[in-house]
């Protein structure tokens, strides 16, 4: 005799028809049955309803439909516009006009930026030679004035200071990124008494300060311009306000000279560009790099 199973429930009849007594569709349910499977139908029905993307506006929905795009980030690690260097401009010059970039902005009171070269008046006006590239500042006062200031700039002096009154010495504006220069300083190194100015004349003010920075700040001027050139890379400089008011004032007596070649005609403008004092007193202002510079400027220099 077999044993009855506490689990069984009494039959429950579902009647086909009203009053059908015969044919009655029974199911048998056993609640061991019900007690194993339905939590777990539960606990599915619960994590449809949580996590899928039924209903608008729920998290899920969210997640899956409303994810915002990612930001655009610039190539230049700046904002989108941000100067780009040029190709190489007419040969000679490193953009055939330079991209004058603003100065950088107004130092605290107490650091006074020096006084910059004003351009001479229209009497004082630049004259033509029969080099494209030059033009010649005729009054010798005037000359002598603007040499004075420019020497005053901070720059690198790559000749014997004690042999050459800096005012004396060939001055030139040149940027750092320049190839124009690089190719102008290995032709003049130890050979002419040169006075190298740092600008950011290609843009980009705060990456050229900062490389004219770790040059100006070296223990020896002389030998970090020359690694500079050479592409080595030189130690970061620390931030200095006054030295970067003093490359403001550099700055803007290179666009005032800048201007004063363009107002007088001059093909080529940007950098290298150099003043050279003259016998006579006079300065020609040279633009741009030739492989004759070495012979040009040495003749301009000892008359």
């Amino acid at each position: 005799m077999s044993q009855a199973d506490p689990h069984a429930v009494e039959p429950v009849a579902l009647p086909l028809s009203p009053g059908a007594g015969k044919g009655e569709f029974v199911i048998k349910v056993k609640l061991s049955w019900l007690t194993s499977v339905l939590p777990s139908v539960v606990a599915v029905g619960l994590a449809i309803y949580a996590f899928g993307p039924w209903e608008k506006g729920s998290e899920a929905h969210n997640r899956n439909y409303e994810r915002p795009a990612p930001s655009f980030q610039p190539a230049y690690g700046g904002a989108p516009g941000a100067y780009v260097p040029p190709a190489y401009g007419t040969p000679g010059s490193y953009a055939a006009e330079p991209r004058l970039a603003p100065p950088p902005a107004a130092p605290p009171a107490l650091v006074r930026a020096p006084e910059a070269p004003q351009a001479p008046s229209a009497a004082n006006a630049l004259v033509a030679t029969n080099d494209p590239n030059a033009r010649l500042l005729t009054d010798a006062e005037v000359s002598g004035r603007v040499l004075e200031l420019i020497a005053k700039l901070p720059s690198v002096q790559d000749f014997d200071g004690q042999a050459v009154p800096p005012a004396k010495a060939i001055q030139v504006f040149f940027d750092p990124r320049c190839p124009y220069c690089h190719k102008a300083y290995d032709a003049l190194a130890g050979k002419l008494p040169v006075n190298w100015i740092p600008v950011a004349a290609l843009g980009d003010v705060a990456d050229g300060n900062a490389r004219a920075r770790s040059i100006l700040q070296a223990p020896d001027r002389r030998l970090a311009l020359k690694k500079s050139f050479g592409g080595d890379a030189l130690p970061a400089a620390g931030p200095s306000p006054e030295l970067d008011a003093q490359l403001g004032g550099s700055f803007e007596a290179f666009a005032q000279i800048t201007q004063m070649l363009k107002s007088a005609g001059s093909p080529q403008l940007g950098v290298p560009t150099f003043l050279v004092p003259r016998p006579d007193g006079q300065v020609t202002i040279y633009v741009g790099y030739d492989p004759d510079i070495l012979a040009k400027l040495t003749r301009i220099y000892r008359g």
